[in-house]
């Protein structure tokens, strides 16, 4: 009887290459879980950055506009989604995360990552300038604050912005202009930090900064008037003035008139 001889390790391959198969195949699933699980992860991560506020969603043109200037970087090879491109009478809208997932869908967990570094470092931008803005209005309203207390930011009007001006008459009574009224203007009107924020929503630190240097001369004089006040006090009516207060007196006079030469305000101060 002839005898066939099967070519070598075939009687063994077809077993093996199931087992083998079934191997290759768990791992890629297994991968594919891993890379999911990690896509998902990263999602999650960068639409908390983004959603500061959380508020549960975050803005459509700032995502676009985040992606789009991802593109200037030539390490950066993923391509925004068209409905993430962004245009000029591009309409803003909110995203939630599951939109989120949907507009990202076709990123890699590569490309997430280069997504989140990116968000991250515009989050940390924002955070910064927006530091440095909360700083220059905090400053302008101290500076307001130490005029309004004594009724007299009314003086400030015409130093500045034409908005800024409107809203400062606003929190001017007319009445008895000489009293002292540290209370609230018309409305029940006040310059509350919230409510200067609100003010120069639309304003850079640099513009702020611009009004409260023209606040300075008006706090200056104050400050002199309040010198002058002292140092006639500390004078007797019974006798002669003596010399250094005299000199005393006269330099301050004399630098309230400089100040009151520059402007018609300084001058009513």
């Amino acid at each position: 009887c002839e005898s066939r001889v099967l070519p070598a390790g075939r009687g063994r391959t077809l077993g093996q290459d199931r087992r083998g198969g079934n191997q290759l195949g768990w791992r890629e699933m297994a991968d594919d879980v891993e890379e999911e699980e990690k896509r998902e992860a990263l999602l999650t991560d960068i639409f908390a950055i983004l959603d500061q506020k959380r508020r549960g969603y975050i803005s459509r043109v700032e995502l676009a506009h985040i992606l789009d200037a991802m593109q200037a970087d030539s390490s950066v090879k993923f391509t925004v989604p068209e409905s993430l491109i962004p245009t000029e009478n591009m309409k803003d809208s909110r995203v939630t995360i599951s939109d989120f997932r949907k507009f990202l869908a076709g990123l890699s967990a590569t490309d997430l990552e280069d997504v989140k570094w990116f968000a991250e470092s515009v989050v940390k931008v924002e955070t910064e300038l927006r530091e440095v803005w909360r700083r220059a209005v905090q400053r302008w309203r101290e500076r307001v604050q130490c005029l309004y207390n004594r009724n007299l930011h009314r003086y400030l009007l015409t130093t500045q912005p034409e908005r800024v001006s409107r809203w400062l008459l606003l929190r001017t009574s007319m009445d008895e202009v000489n009293k002292d009224d540290s209370s609230i203007g018309l409305l029940g009107l006040g310059i509350s930090q919230q409510e200067v924020e609100v003010l120069f929503t639309d304003e850079t630190a640099d513009d702020i900064n611009r009004c409260s240097e023209k606040i300075e001369p008006f706090l200056t004089a104050l400050e002199l008037r309040g010198q002058l006040a002292e140092a006639c006090v500390e004078g007797d009516i019974s006798q002669r003035c003596p010399p250094e207060l005299d000199t005393r007196i006269t330099d301050l006079t004399t630098k309230m008139a400089e100040l009151a030469e520059r402007c018609r305000e300084l001058a009513c101060l």
